[in-house]
């Protein structure tokens, strides 16, 4: 008699766990002790595709988290969140955000801001003793506020 389901998937044993250098969640620079050492650098730039918009309430009332993706360089493939409050005191973000998305300030379809390239700005931040990167904020993509690639094939 056959199985139609097939063989059972063989028990992976020899799990290799990433080292500090492949980790996804590292930091961009090196840190002894909470400190960073001397001539490595905390801040970096990458190119990211929006692939997420959601309208939530936080804490000084209305905003958006944006979620970014990293596609290319040592992060390619992480993913990162902005989080953009209505409120006064952080309008900056919110304007910067559309202004390198090229969004309306009224009202507008998320659609309208997935599949957006932009230029990531990150940076480390410490969280509980761990560093880590986070992103900062958004500016154009090198090719132009709101640039969502190109379907063009090679010839």
């Amino acid at each position: 008699m056959s199985d139609p389901f097939g063989k059972a998937p063989e028990e992976v044993v020899d799990f290799k766990f990433p080292t500090e250098e492949e980790d996804p969640f590292r930091p961009i620079g090196k840190y002894v002790e909470g400190k960073l050492v001397e001539g490595s650098i905390n801040k970096a730039t990458t190119i990211a595709k929006c692939i997420g918009h959601v309208a939530k309430q936080g804490p000084s009332g209305p905003m958006v988290v944006l979620t970014f993706v990293v596609t290319e360089g040592e992060f390619a493939g992480r993913e990162f969140e902005l989080y953009c409050s209505y409120s006064p005191r952080a309008r900056f973000k919110l304007v910067e955000t559309h202004a390198a998305m090229s969004l309306p300030e009224g009202p507008y379809p998320k659609s309208a801001a997935i599949g957006v390239y932009v230029t990531a700005n990150l940076q480390d931040e410490e969280y509980n003793g761990s560093w880590s990167a986070k992103l900062k904020g958004v500016a154009k993509h090198p090719k132009g506020a709101g640039f969502r690639g190109t379907s063009a094939l090679p010839a």
